[in-house]
């Protein structure tokens, strides 16, 4: 058994925001906008993982690890409406080694990614501008994959 977690708050102290504003005209307006102090963009305060292996005997062994990420925003405005949400996810793996001439091993390894079917966003980008004052914006979402699986073979040389 053996895990890890990572607390941290990484900021931008003085954060100044450029976008454009289009007046009534169209006609577009430099703008800047001083948020004070942000989170940095993908930057959680929270990041663990930890990782169950039990060891049947010297070929086979099978463990479950998991991993949670804190809640983070995809760019340095802390604006909730560009706010990841925090996940948690686990992974099943199998391996079997098959003795082989001279101390050499075939081993065979099953994944089960995700094995909770989680759905989750890992990734994101967006970006906004104004009209006539009003703050609009685009988001774009990196939905991660649900359960999936993956035999991997592998020969010691």
């Amino acid at each position: 058994l053996n895990g890890n977690i990572t607390l941290s708050q990484n900021k931008i102290l003085n954060y100044v925001e450029y976008a454009t504003n289009y007046d009534e005209n169209w006609e577009e307006i430099a703008m800047e906008t001083h948020r004070g102090t942000t989170d940095i963009s993908y930057s959680p305060n929270v990041v663990a993982a930890s990782t169950f292996s039990f060891y049947a005997d010297e070929h086979m062994n099978f463990g479950v690890q998991s991993k949670y990420v804190g809640s983070q925003y995809f760019d340095n405005t802390s604006n909730q409406m560009r706010k990841l949400d925090a996940y948690v996810v686990h992974n099943f793996q199998f391996e079997y080694a098959i003795p082989f001439e001279n101390s050499r091993m075939f081993r065979i390894q099953f994944i089960i990614n995700n094995i909770l079917d989680a759905t989750y966003v890992s990734n994101a980008y967006g970006w906004n501008w104004y009209e006539q004052g009003d703050e609009k914006m685009e988001r774009f979402y990196f939905p991660q994959a649900g359960i999936n699986y993956m035999c991997k073979l592998t020969l010691d040389l």
